[in-house]
C-alpha cells in the first residue's frame, strides 16, 4: 500500500499574500500528492527527508521563488511556503517529522537572530 500525504495551500489564505504573477502560476495547483511508502517516518532521517519532500512540494505550489530582487515577491513566497509545510506537518502528524520540522524552525531562528 502506497503511502502518501496531501500537501494542500489554503487558496484563499494563499491568494490573499501571493503577488498576482505568482497567484496565475498556481491555477489549478492546491494540492500536491507526496508519497513517503519508502520512508520510516519514525527515524529521524526518514523524517528529513519527508520534510524535504514536503518543502520541495511547497515551493512548487507556491509558483516556483522568484527573482532574488523581487523582496516582496520573497517575502510573499516564503510566507506561503511557509504556511503550506507547516500545515502539512500538522496534518501528517507524526511526531518524528514535526520535531525535525521543530527543529529546522529553531535553527532558521537563530541564524536570523544572530544577525
Amino acid at each position: 500500500m502506497m503511502r502518501t500525504a496531501t500537501l494542500i495551500a489554503a487558496a484563499v489564505a494563499t491568494m490573499a499574500i501571493v503577488s498576482p504573477a505568482h497567484a496565475q502560476s498556481m491555477v489549478g495547483q492546491d494540492a500536491i500528492v507526496v508519497s513517503f511508502g519508502d520512508l520510516n517516518l519514525n527515524s529521524p532521517t526518514g523524517a528529513a527527508i519527508m520534510l524535504a519532500r514536503l518543502g520541495n512540494a511547497a515551493q512548487h505550489i507556491c509558483g516556483g521563488a522568484p527573482d532574488q530582487r523581487d523582496i516582496r515577491g520573497s517575502i510573499q513566497f516564503h510566507a506561503c511556503t511557509s504556511s503550506a509545510v507547516r500545515n502539512a506537518v500538522a496534518s501528517l502528524n507524526v511526531p518524528m517529522v514535526t520535531q525535525a520540522y521543530q527543529g529546522v524552525r529553531t535553527e532558521k531562528a537563530t541564524v536570523l537572530a544572530s544577525r
